[in-house]
């Protein structure tokens, strides 16, 4: 798979897919091609470029555009120097000077939850020549009640009860605690057993046995501590934006969520519409609901 090295903040090795292909059973980069409108797919946290399996494969989305899936900082196979401090304005900053070394010149974003809808919106305030639509998948409450907050700093001091030299000092996430995180993104429902299962997998792979606490921590807490845009930035948004809200999404991203959205873009042009996705859990693209 390609990347892009973007010498910000720490010298970034930006992993990314573009256009992808099926070769022998596995999806491989085509070029990019500019004649067609672009859709930038950016992930949710704690996930990858790898969750829009259903969209790299849509031919209906194949057939019309240019897609291009990026791993964010501290995901999938993007690679950086270790940072002192994190928060998703300097997410969206690198992917943001990835898409210029790519020189993407407009695009639409898709992004999906609580890290990737705010930096898509940061996305947007960095380059509105350039975004031409957001569509904003589980976006979450704009902040985090305090409550949340400290049930997720909680959470991390599970995920790294053995890394940093303490417990076993193997760096591996409980079994149990994997479940937790899990469920928190994906929802319980049964048919999604799969799906959780290979969650569980792939976050013990990139977060659990062998490494520090180092990203998993700058993670979780730069959506803990999330600020949203003022409402002067939100204001200032032309493109339009969809946003996207499954019903079976109660603790996350649930509709009242989608609904602060819209409320506090309603200064922005055209405001913000609100599609409510029946059945949907809060990755809608680790589910059956959006391809």
């Amino acid at each position: 798979m390609p990347y892009v090295d973007v010498p910000l903040r720490g010298n970034l090795h930006l992993h990314y897919i573009s256009n992808p292909r099926m070769d022998g059973g596995d999806l491989v980069s085509q070029p990019m091609d500019f004649t067609r409108h672009t859709i930038v797919f950016f992930h949710a946290g704690t996930s990858s470029s790898s969750s829009f399996r259903a969209q790299m494969e849509d031919p209906r989305l194949n057939a019309h555009y240019n897609l291009l899936f990026m791993d964010a900082r501290f995901h999938g196979g993007t690679e950086g120097a270790n940072r002192d401090s994190h928060k998703l304005e300097d997410s969206a900053e690198c992917l943001i000077a990835a898409l210029d070394t790519l020189g993407v010149p407009s695009y639409t974003i898709f992004a999906e939850g609580i890290q990737g809808c705010p930096c898509a919106v940061h996305c947007y305030l960095m380059r509105p020549q350039n975004v031409r639509g957001l569509i904003l998948a589980s976006p979450g409450w704009m902040t985090e009640d305090p409550e949340v907050k400290n049930s997720l700093r909680q959470m991390l001091g599970l995920i790294c009860a053995n890394k940093d030299g303490k417990g076993d000092g193997t760096g591996t996430i409980d079994t149990e605690v994997l479940r937790l995180v899990v469920e928190y993104f994906i929802g319980h429902a049964p048919r999604l057993d799969e799906r959780r299962e290979a969650a569980q997998v792939a976050v013990q792979q990139r977060y659990g046995t062998g490494h520090n606490s180092h990203d998993i921590s700058h993670i979780i807490l730069s959506g803990a501590d999330r600020t949203p845009p003022s409402p002067a930035q939100l204001a200032s948004i032309t493109c339009p934006i969809l946003i996207l809200s499954g019903t079976d999404d109660k603790v996350v991203s649930p509709l009242a969520a989608a609904e602060e959205w819209k409320r506090a873009l309603k200064g922005a042009k055209g405001g913000a519409t609100i599609a409510s996705i029946t059945g949907a859990p809060h990755l809608m693209s680790l589910s059956d609901f959006v391809s």
